[in-house]
Formats: structure tokens, C-alpha cells, sequence
């Protein structure tokens, strides 16, 4: 049997009374979602799926599921402390110009707004490829035909396990990388709305105070930033992230994408 982590199973259980809510935790922000201890006395479970699997290959499919989840809300975020901070700047006047005309603001507007269109981009790319992957996966699982003796099944379901390894692994690239960007995206630019409003964004009258609460969990929970940074930099590192871009090279662009993806090969 394995030990420590790799060993441990999966397991479900009925809330009764051997099931006990020690406490609610008080956290910084996401306040819309409770977060609490829980406190397992004898209470009887049924395993769920194989032994020795639950952590290997349960709860880390269910992990990269929810890195993408977290990105997403990470956008969210980001989204909102984006138009609070430029609806403000488009009424706050100083010397009788909206603040938005000032060159050190709109940079700081503009920025965010780059950066939250990279990362939109960045998940709805790595959404996709997702998506391909998990479909690949269904048909190879319940398509009968690609399990028969027929040479041109055969040779289909050689070629669709072709295409499903290699979407696997440009999405075991692709999450880490999305959760990452997106998670200290998000941050940056809570922290940034606050200071486009200056002395007003530290006061709880803007939700800008609540946007930098509630981002700051997002480079923490399902893998810290610095475990994505470990985990992406193996596609990196192994050739997978040169495949996709070569890929990427391949499609059709509007002319005016194409220095920009030159510089994205770069």
C-alpha cells in the first residue's frame, strides 16, 4: 500500500449527528460564501471509486476543474474593480477635467483593461482546449464501434487517443497557467481601482475595498500562485508549449494579429 497522500481514498458520508460544524471562520473577504470547520465523530462512509486513488486522480481532476473556476472568478473580479474605478474617473473633476483626462489615470485605466482582456483571452482559450479534451475522453470511453475489429475503427481510435493526449496535456499546460495570470491579474487591478479613486477608494462607501478582499483568496485556494508556476512549467519545459503555438501559428488571423502573435511566439 502507498503511504502518505498518494495513499489516501475518496470517500461520502451522510450529514447526521456524528457530523459536527465546529465553527464559521471569519475571513478577510468572499463573506457570500461560508467557510467552516468540520469535525468527523466515527461517522460511518461509503469509498468512493478505486483505493489509493482519491488524491491522485479524484481530487486533482476536480482541482484542475476548479483552477479554471477560480480564474473565471478572478475575471469577475477584476471586471468589476475595472468599472468602478472608470466610472469614477469619468465623473471625479480636478481642476475642472474628469480625472480620466489625466495622463497618469487613463494609463492606469488602460493598463487594466489590457490586462483583463490577456486574461480573458487566456481562459476562454484554455476553456476551449478543455473542452476538447474532456470529449475526446467521452468518445473514446463510450463509442462501442472504437473498440471493435474493423482496421478503419482501429485506426480512428488510434488517432482520436492521439488527439486526446495531446489536448491533455496542452490543458494540464493551459489551467495552471489561466489560474495563475488571472488570480494575480485580479489583485493587481482591485489595487489599482482603489488607487484611481484615491482617499475614497479606502473607504467602505465604493466596493472597491471589497473587490481587493475578495481577490486576494484567489492566488491562495486550489494551488497558490507558486505551485501553478510549478505546475505549467512543465508543458514549458517539455515542448508541449512550442507545439500549441505552432499550432496557433497555423490558423488564420486578420493581418493586423499577426505581429502580435509573432511577438507571442517570441
Amino acid at each position: 500500500d502507498r503511504s502518505g497522500g498518494l495513499g489516501l481514498s475518496l470517500f461520502v458520508c451522510d450529514r447526521g449527528p456524528t457530523v459536527h460544524i465546529r465553527r464559521l471562520e471569519d475571513k478577510l473577504g468572499i463573506h457570500g460564501s461560508p467557510t467552516c470547520e468540520i469535525f468527523f465523530d466515527n461517522t460511518p462512509c461509503e469509498i468512493i471509486g478505486e483505493r489509493q486513488r482519491g488524491l491522485v486522480t479524484y481530487v486533482m481532476a476536480l482541482m484542475n476543474g476548479a483552477r479554471i473556476g477560480i480564474a473565471a472568478q478572478s475575471m469577475g473580479i477584476a471586471e468589476a474593480a475595472f468599472r468602478v474605478a472608470r466610472d469614477y474617473a469619468a465623473s471625479r473633476k480636478q481642476f475642472a477635467v474628469a480625472i480620466e483626462k489625466l495622463p497618469a489615470v487613463r494609463d492606469m485605466l488602460i493598463d487594466m483593461k489590457i490586462a483583463i482582456e490577456a486574461g480573458r483571452a487566456l481562459l476562454y482559450e484554455t476553456s476551449r482546449i478543455v473542452d476538447i479534451e474532456v470529449g475526446y475522453a467521452k468518445r473514446l470511453e463510450t463509442d462501442s464501434r472504437l473498440r471493435g475489429n474493423d482496421n478503419r475503427d482501429k485506426a480512428e481510435a488510434k488517432q482520436l487517443k492521439n488527439d486526446s493526449r495531446k489536448y491533455k496535456r496542452y490543458a494540464a499546460m493551459l489551467t495552471p497557467m489561466s489560474k495563475y495570470y488571472c488570480s494575480e491579474m485580479c489583485n493587481k487591478v482591485a489595487y489599482d481601482s482603489i488607487q484611481v479613486l484615491g482617499g475614497s477608494g479606502y473607504m467602505r462607501d465604493y466596493a472597491c475595498e471589497r473587490h481587493a478582499r475578495d481577490a486576494r483568496i484567489t492566488t491562495i485556494y486550489e494551488g497558490t500562485s507558486q505551485l501553478q508556476i510549478v505546475a505549467a512549467v512543465r508543458g514549458v519545459c517539455s515542448g508541449t508549449a512550442g507545439k500549441f503555438i505552432a499550432e496557433l501559428a497555423q490558423q488564420q488571423f486578420q493581418p493586423e494579429l499577426k505581429d502580435l502573435l509573432k511577438k507571442l511566439a517570441e
